[in-house]
């Protein structure tokens, strides 16, 4: 009898738990090289967590309170992972169209929150994965549901008038550009950053990326991204260079 190829994954949060529980990033794409012997059982495993991301997004509509919308968010952050290490696994130069269509849903910001949430679950000194506190993903949900309320103004107005179909599209195409200027409404210029970083800076003159972060409002190492791509990592970690 013909062995059947492994199953991915049942969907269940206990199982979504299992999957992270006391693992690093690499582990689980070890994990994902051991399950997935073949091509179509990649495939097959993207598609499937793809589907079951869109049924906990539909859920979470259905529930108003934050608390049990973290829930639903959590899981789909979590299975967004798995997507991640699918892709990975996959190699660039087989990648189905859908996968090269991916976009962390539900959100159209680069994936900016989902590499929040990516950070923020394996931040820790080994690199094993961490539970998320529910007030980190509140406040990386705050913007999408400031966008939510937004939709919905907007089509409470929607009639057949073109003329209001344009006013519609403006307003749509406003909201987007505002929120693209929320994302980096933070980010300095490097002239801006130097001074920033000459304000925290440890007693060894290093720079504390963590104050770092506080100051301009963003996580540590977002900041410390930040600064490497302005060009100032010398500047920041390698105190002798200013000497």
């Amino acid at each position: 009898m013909k062995k059947e190829g492994p199953i991915f994954i049942r969907f269940t949060m206990e199982q979504i738990t299992l999957r992270f529980e006391r693992k690093t990033l690499k582990d689980m794409k070890g994990d994902f090289t051991k399950e997935l012997l073949t091509t179509d059982h990649i495939e097959n495993a993207f598609n499937m967590t793809r589907g079951n991301i869109k049924n906990h997004f539909e859920g979470s509509k259905k529930n108003k309170t934050d608390a049990v919308k973290v829930k639903y968010y959590r899981e789909i952050f979590d299975l967004e992972i798995c997507c991640d290490c699918i892709i990975d696994l996959m190699g660039t130069l087989q990648l189905t169209e859908r996968m090269k269509e991916w976009d962390p849903f539900p959100f159209n910001d680069n994936g900016e929150r989902y590499s929040h949430y990516k950070k923020e679950r394996f931040n820790t000194p080994s690199g094993v994965a961490k539970d998320v506190s529910d007030e980190f993903i509140i406040e990386l949900l705050k913007s999408d549901a400031e966008d939510e309320n937004s939709e919905e103004v907007v089509n409470d107005s929607v009639n057949n008038n073109a003329e209001h179909r344009v006013a519609v599209k403006k307003i749509k195409q406003l909201r987007n550009e505002n929120k693209a200027l929320k994302l980096h409404r933070h980010k300095p210029s490097q002239m801006e950053m130097k001074e920033i970083i000459d304000r925290c800076r440890f007693k060894n003159d290093k720079c504390n990326n963590t104050k770092v972060g506080e100051v301009l409002g963003i996580h540590s190492d977002t900041a410390k991204a930040w600064i490497k791509q302005l060009g100032l990592s010398d500047y920041a970690w390698n105190p002798d260079n200013l000497k």
